[in-house]
């Protein structure tokens, strides 16, 4: 099994920009991956960790090796866990070597891009690892199989289009039709929100070739929304009026792109980050599959104790560290306990908030009246804390309302490594 949470960047041994790699570093620290970095020179890599990182990024932006192919070849037979793959290529010459990618950044990219997709990718790394899981608990212990194992067919890429237009504008949208890309325009900011509240976008491409604005405002509002958080924004910036790069990326932008560089090259940077988006939104899908009534709460469409408790025993059989958030619900401190009708419609509302409160591979289930679980897998026992404490907090800030009139509750919460006394279960029984 890999380390938790790590990642090996293999880089050039000689042009390297350090400066630019310890920002990618501590990008990656800062999203809880901890990073390491060695040299190829063309022929080996400097000294490999002993244990396989979860994830290696091929971190070439220069200059591709010749012999790119043999490397990742090499790299997939020492680590056996099969690790993810990442790189970062020169966009004029990727084309040729995505297929051997989990996902592709074109260069120039900046280390807040590059360290962004990183993390996503751990992300989506996660999520595929849960989904494998749930379906395996679903078929092996409740003989009940999610109807459709494979993905659905790939949909056609949607992008958004905002800024005035312009004969560059037509050329990129040409470009982006011929790769079957659906585009649709939005000349001002207020019909671009129109159009994002009312449907959905792999990507939003922002004018900014002669002002910043309303490019950075759109992208800044983009990130504190909870429905287009995650869709990524492009910015194209002009030669005359070039963007602050670094307040771009400050403002939530994807990747920023020279207006005057080929259309061939810009289509390629905006699909690539919308086939991104594209497979976490279809993933999301997915797992709103996985589940029935012999393994749901009807009430708030939760997982029940029967199915937690099975899953909960398959983590606990493949990793050292389950984190297990248990929340009971009671009523506000110092206010007399809530009748048993109106905790039981208290708890329902607050099982469907839970399921907008966690990511989706997190595994949460009603176990009794008032009491919730969450597992937060592949997770620090610290995160889990932090991410248990914020849901009691929105839980017991939130005012719930009934014919009665209005109330609230309070959500004492405990997290622990449930892996932990089943380690020391195990110990005691050998």
């Amino acid at each position: 099994m890999g380390q938790l949470n790590s990642v090996l960047i293999i880089t050039a041994a000689s042009g390297v920009d350090e400066d630019r790699l310890e920002d990618v570093c501590a990008r990656l620290k800062a999203g809880r991956l901890n990073a390491v970095v060695r040299s190829f020179d063309g022929k080996t890599v400097g000294r490999l960790p002993a244990q396989a990182p979860t994830i290696i990024v091929l971190d070439f932006p220069d200059a591709i090796p010749g012999n790119l192919k043999a490397l990742t070849k090499r790299l997939k037979s020492v680590y056996k866990s099969a690790p993810s793959l990442a790189a970062c290529l020169p966009a004029q010459s990727a084309g040729d070597f995505t297929a051997l990618f989990n996902t592709t950044v074109l260069h120039p990219a900046h280390a807040s891009q590059l360290a962004t997709r990183v993390i996503s990718l751990s992300r989506l790394q996660i999520m595929e690892t849960e989904m494998t899981m749930r379906i395996a608990t679903l078929s092996e212990t409740f003989n009940a199989p999610p109807a459709a194992l494979d993905p659905s067919p790939r949909r056609r890429i949607r992008v958004l289009f905002v800024g005035s237009p312009s004969p560059r504008f037509m050329a990129i949208v040409s470009a982006l039709q011929d790769s079957d890309a659906e585009v649709i325009a939005a000349f001002t900011g207020f019909t671009a929100f129109d159009y994002l509240h009312e449907q959905n976008f792999d990507a939003v491409v922002l004018n900014a070739i002669t002002s910043e604005e309303p490019a950075f405002t759109i992208s800044s509002t983009m990130r504190r929304n909870s429905k287009l958080f995650h869709t990524p924004t492009l910015i194209l910036t002009g030669r005359n009026k070039a963007v602050n790069i670094e307040q771009a990326y400050r403002k939530g932008a994807s990747d920023v792109i020279a207006d005057d560089a080929p259309a061939g090259e810009i289509r390629d940077r905006i699909l690539e980050q919308a086939n991104f988006h594209s497979i976490h939104e279809d993933m999301k899908g997915r797992f709103s599959g996985l589940g029935n009534r012999k393994t749901m709460d009807a009430a708030t469409g939760l997982f029940n104790p029967d199915f937690f408790d099975a899953h909960l025993e398959r983590h606990k059989r493949t990793s050292r560290l389950v984190p297990v958030a248990i929340f009971t619900i009671t009523s506000k401190d110092g206010e007399p306990a809530l009748p048993e009708d109106r905790l039981t419609q208290a708890c329902v509302q607050v099982g469907s908030m839970l399921r907008n409160l966690v990511r989706m591979q997190d595994c949460t289930a009603r176990l009794d009246t008032n009491c919730f679980a969450v597992l937060f897998p592949s997770v620090s026992l610290e995160d889990a804390n932090f991410a248990a404490g914020r849901i009691s907090s929105i839980i017991g800030s939130t005012g719930l309302k009934d014919e009665a009139g209005s109330y609230g509750v309070t959500a004492q919460v405990t997290v622990t490594n449930v892996a932990a006394a089943h380690m020391a279960a195990e110990a005691i029984t050998a």
